[in-house]
């Protein structure tokens, strides 16, 4: 073969390789695209479930605040009472049943908090699972691509991985 052959034969292959690198990168790019409104998606999913948790916490506090209040007062009230009914020996009955029923309420809002717990370290397991992966393919894309463009990747990468934020 020529050496003009071989030059052809030579900026042939490259074209080859430079078009499929083009191809690679694009796809690359549509996947960080696709994976950055993934992690947007779970960001907003997250702090809703954290402003939720943090509302219902919130609530959750003044009611078991109300409850505590409700259960001295009726505590003192019981103590106090004299009771003229008839059958009625004592009044560690009322108290017993009063106990018994805050005791309940407290043992299901305490469940139901630990729902909105396991819920928020599920997302941010998600999250946590996302970030590394975009970390991943953003290292893998910035080995392999020109160093303009792999800083620029670099760039975005770390700007939606702050949510935005340089």
């Amino acid at each position: 073969m020529s050496l003009e052959g071989h030059h052809k034969f030579i900026l042939d292959a490259m074209d080859r390789q430079s078009a499929i690198a083009r191809k690679v990168v694009a796809e690359l790019e549509a996947e960080n695209v696709r994976l950055k409104a993934e992690i947007e998606k779970f960001k907003f999913t997250i702090e809703e479930e954290r402003q939720i948790s943090r509302e219902d916490l919130s609530g959750l506090r003044k009611e078991n605040a109300h409850l505590k209040a409700e259960v001295e007062r009726l505590r003192d009230g019981v103590e106090t009472m004299t009771y003229h009914a008839s059958g009625v020996v004592t009044t560690t009955w009322v108290r017993a049943v009063e106990y018994d029923r805050l005791k309940a309420e407290v043992e299901r809002l305490t469940k139901e908090d630990a729902k909105w717990h396991e819920l928020c370290e599920k997302f941010a397991d998600k999250v946590e699972r996302l970030t590394e992966a975009g970390d991943a393919m953003q290292e893998q894309i910035s080995k392999h691509l020109i160093y303009n463009h792999g800083l620029k990747v670099n760039n975005d990468w770390h700007y939606a991985k702050n949510g935005g934020k340089s």
